[in-house]
């Protein structure tokens, strides 16, 4: 399900949330599935379960997951027009500001919108999807 890469520099949290994320993206995770326990994810993929578990409560704050006391912790159901607004709007929020860092780094307004449209591209081409 998730695979860690060590040498790749990133930390391993955001490796974990970002897969979670495509697999939600793809619905090989569907609403309402359980993901592992934290420790059982840990085990699985050789990490500490501090990092599932910042992992976790990160997809939480983002509503990707949502954890049920006693029960485990779920893809949340985002069938709701009202909770995809409030998430469009708090990564808006996030684009805005990491756009404003780049325009402060110097990049071109045509990169950065290429950099944009290929991450777009590249999910689609792991969906499955052809690209336009």
């Amino acid at each position: 399900m998730i695979q860690i890469q060590a040498a790749s520099g990133e930390p391993i949290y955001i490796q974990i949330i970002e897969q979670i994320k495509k697999l939600v993206l793809k619905q090989v995770l569907q609403p309402g599935d359980k993901l592992p326990s934290v420790r059982e994810l840990a085990l699985l993929i050789t990490a500490n379960p501090n990092t599932v578990s910042k992992a976790y409560k990160e997809l939480e704050q983002e509503q990707v997951v949502v954890t049920i006391k006693g029960s485990g912790t779920f893809v949340n159901d985002f069938k709701t027009k009202e909770a995809n607004q409030s998430l469009v709007q708090d990564e808006l929020a996030r684009l805005k500001s990491s756009v404003l860092a780049l325009q402060f780094l110097g990049l071109p307004e045509e990169e950065c919108k290429d950099h944009v449209g290929r991450f777009y591209a590249d999910n689609r081409k792991e969906d499955g999807h052809a690209s336009n």
